[in-house]
């Protein structure tokens, strides 16, 4: 367990800060109080006169009497005087204890009265993401520092939500815009090369920009994908994630591979557009980066609270310092060919991201990988009303 101060909650150090304080000032005021005390309760000592109301006759006229009787009275003096000045202690000391306790109940309660606005700023702050921004910490009921720190969040969150509107809005329209010229280019292509008139040169390179146009179709496909999947996912369903390794088997060609299935039913709650393109992406990522007499292995499996599909394929070796660079936006890594345009396991990770799911992407020693995805079976409902404190 660590007790060092620097791992204390704020809570603890200003409570603690308190009660340090209040305690420092207790023990000055007994010291000053025995001080005075110990000044004020002076009287006869060994060697002093006795007071003559405090002697009788006979010591007056008996010198050797006189003397014991001055002894007795100061000792008895020293005796009251150290008693008084032990039960001042004593008592003092007790009480300083008990306001001692009480103080530091009243630092932590107050302490916590302070802290609690600000809790909701850390609370927010650590909920909200980037496809969460639009909600707000709203907080009221002051003008102090809190107050101007929670202001100044939900101004940063309100201008990052309309940046990250815009850049969506910008991708989908520039995609949306750049598909009509590719399909009009895609049909005048088609049309000359069917034309019975048209040469072999034409009809192949004809061919080869059909590919390269085919190409690009996709990549604007990926790039829709990824601003939608920035957006709230508005239709939550619940699907089971077998039906969808079926389906994007039925629809990847995977020739001269072995695959093999394992799927259980997995039911979850999600988008079923975006979890749809996260699974044909993955197998088409196993198939393009595979090797020839290759195999896939897939499966899903549902647990309590999750269901988990796991993808592994054979391949070329991945060095494990080259996986950061294959999730990076238009990343194919070193030596990967094919028609892929670096993508999609940017849009897996988004996807992923988007439903509060986790995924791993691990090079096999072997050759190829192991991918796994675990999704939650519900997804968190995110309330965006505003909160207030005292």
């Amino acid at each position: 367990m660590n007790l060092h101060p620097r791992t204390w909650t704020l809570r603890a150090r200003l409570t603690t800060t308190f009660a340090a304080l209040f305690t420092l000032a207790g023990v000055i005021v007994l010291g000053v109080s025995y001080a005075v005390v110990s000044a004020t309760l002076t009287g006869p000592g060994p060697g002093q006169r006795v007071p003559r109301s405090q002697s009788t006759n006979q010591d007056r006229t008996d010198p050797e009497a006189f003397a014991e009787a001055t002894r007795l009275v100061a000792e008895e003096w020293d005796s009251q005087r150290s008693a008084t000045l032990t039960s001042l202690l004593v008592q003092s000391g007790i009480a300083l204890l008990l306001t001692m306790a009480l103080a530091t109940l009243i630092g932590w309660l107050l302490a916590g009265r302070t802290l609690r606005r600000l809790r909701l700023v850390t609370e927010t702050a650590k909920r909200v993401t980037d496809t969460s921004l639009h909600e707000r910490i709203g907080l009221e009921g002051g003008s102090d520092e809190v107050q101007e720190l929670a202001d100044s969040v939900d101004a940063m969150l309100a201008r990052l939500d309309r940046s990250f509107d815009s850049q969506a809005r910008f991708v989908a329209n520039a995609s949306h815009e750049l598909r009509t010229p590719l399909a009009v280019e895609r049909t005048l292509l088609e049309v000359e090369i069917a034309e019975p008139d048209a040469s072999e040169d034409l009809k192949r390179i004809g061919g080869q920009l059909l590919r390269i146009n085919e190409r690009h179709e996709l990549m604007l496909e990926d790039l829709l994908t990824l601003a939608q999947s920035d957006q709230p996912l508005a239709q939550m369903e619940e699907h089971d994630l077998s039906d969808f390794v079926t389906y994007a088997l039925s629809v990847t060609p995977h020739e001269n591979l072995e695959v093999v299935t394992e799927l259980e039913p997995a039911a979850v709650v999600c988008a079923p557009g975006l979890i749809d393109r996260l699974v044909v992406n993955l197998i088409a990522n196993a198939v393009r980066h595979n090797c020839a007499d290759g195999w896939i292995r897939i499966s899903t499996r549902a647990d309590l609270d999750k269901v988990t599909l796991t993808i592994s394929n054979s391949g070329t070796a991945i060095p494990p310092h080259d996986v950061p660079d294959l999730l990076l936006p238009f990343s194919r890594g070193r030596d990967r060919t094919g028609p892929g345009h670096g993508l999609g396991l940017s849009i897996v990770a988004t996807i992923v991201q988007r439903h509060n799911g986790q995924w791993h992407f691990v090079p096999r020693g072997d050759g190829g990988a192991d991918v796994s995805v675990e999704l939650p079976k519900k997804q968190p409902r995110i309330s965006v009303a505003s909160r207030s404190a005292d």
